[in-house]
């Protein structure tokens, strides 16, 4: 079935002009790994909307979790 959508999306592309986009996707376990000793990440993230209203957050986490 998935090879049928990349033929089909081809095609349709083909017969007007556009470009196919062929999306692959893996799949595979990820687990969380400690830092080195004396080390810490920072991870953040934001969002606004309509240039009106922002919000915004943050996690530290050290070799610890």
């Amino acid at each position: 079935q998935e090879i049928e959508r990349y033929v089909h999306a081809y095609g349709a592309a083909a017969t007007t002009n556009n470009i196919a986009q062929v999306v692959i996707r893996e799949k595979r376990a990820i687990q969380w790994q400690p830092l080195k000793e004396g080390l810490v990440s920072l991870h953040t993230d934001g969002a606004s909307k309509n240039q009106e209203i922002a919000e915004c957050g943050g996690l530290i986490r050290s070799s610890n979790g």
